[in-house]
């Protein structure tokens, strides 16, 4: 008798036994199955606030109670939810768009999933973050586009969103560099470049995480005229005193100065003799007489 083939059949059928006994075993259920509902939440307290309200409450005494979940709809047909642990009798309810009155159905829920029957308040936000900075926008012609401004007190999540009508015909349009702003300070300060020296009639709003649009605010202006220098015609200028620079990389010093490159290590780098006296200076001649409108040092 082969007696390596009859191993091998005994394993076999052996699996096979194994296997078959084996059963899924289902893990994180609940220790407890209770398919009673728990108490309601009561004694609610609302501070309504800027686009949200703020609900405190007394909790059912279920001792398998896992959380509260609060229902509502931001807007008309939005609906939402927010859950806050057995561990607190607070929560906040945000995302609201407007300042009407909106029902709050709050369940208290145990470990199996049960929720209570709803407990009912109603908030009334404050003036949402959104509209506040949309109140305080200030546009301004600045060299080569326009600076913005505006105040979030609330410090919300905001993004200013500038548009131009670029044909004169309505056609609102992002061109190329006129970027979203987005900012959550209290301060929201940005400035967009690269628009051309002429009269056009831009568009900007105010948009929220929710999805809520401010009015649009609307402004024709003329940025300030700017152009970038022509650096082919710059050179260097030793004056008294100035530091004596080496050459570096192949090229003289000035190459790397201005090239508008930022060159992190060698060989494009340039350094002037030791023995420089100290604050070491070098000069550099324009060309011509310029008036600065912003410059940018690596």
């Amino acid at each position: 008798m082969n007696t390596s083939k009859f191993r091998s059949i005994t394993c076999v059928l052996f699996l096979t036994w194994f296997l078959a006994s084996c059963k899924q075993d289902t893990l994180n259920t609940p220790v407890v199955t209770d398919t009673n509902a728990p108490g309601t939440v009561s004694n609610v307290v609302v501070q309504n606030l800027n686009g949200k309200a703020t609900l405190t409450y007394t909790l059912p005494s279920n001792t398998d109670l896992s959380y509260v979940k609060a229902v509502y709809e931001t807007s008309s047909g939005i609906s939402t939810q927010v859950v806050a642990s057995r561990y607190t009798n607070t929560l906040t309810v945000d995302g609201f768009g407007d300042t009407l009155a909106h029902t709050v159905k709050l369940y208290a829920v145990n470990s199996s999933e049960v929720a209570s029957a709803a407990a009912e308040v109603t908030v009334k936000p404050l003036t949402p973050g959104y509209v506040l900075a949309r109140r305080d926008l200030q546009i301004d012609a600045t060299f080569g586009g326009f600076s913005i401004t505006t105040k979030n007190p609330v410090l919300d999540n905001l993004a200013i969103i500038p548009l131009v009508d670029t044909t004169g015909n309505g056609q609102w349009s992002q061109t190329v560099g006129m970027d979203n702003v987005y900012s959550n300070d209290s301060i929201i300060s940005a400035v967009i470049r690269n628009q051309p020296s002429v009269s056009r009639k831009y568009a900007f709003t105010v948009r929220d995480r929710w999805m809520h649009y401010s009015d649009t605010l609307f402004v024709t202006l003329t940025p300030w005229f700017e152009q970038q220098l022509d650096k082919t015609n710059w050179s260097t200028f030793v004056l008294p005193n100035d530091a004596t620079v080496l050459n570096n990389g192949g090229y003289t010093w000035p190459y790397y100065m201005w090239d508008g490159n930022f060159h992190p290590g060698w060989p494009a780098t340039y350094f002037t003799v030791e023995s420089a006296i100290v604050p070491q200076m070098v000069t550099i001649d324009l060309g011509a007489a310029h008036h600065f409108s912003r410059f940018q040092v690596n």
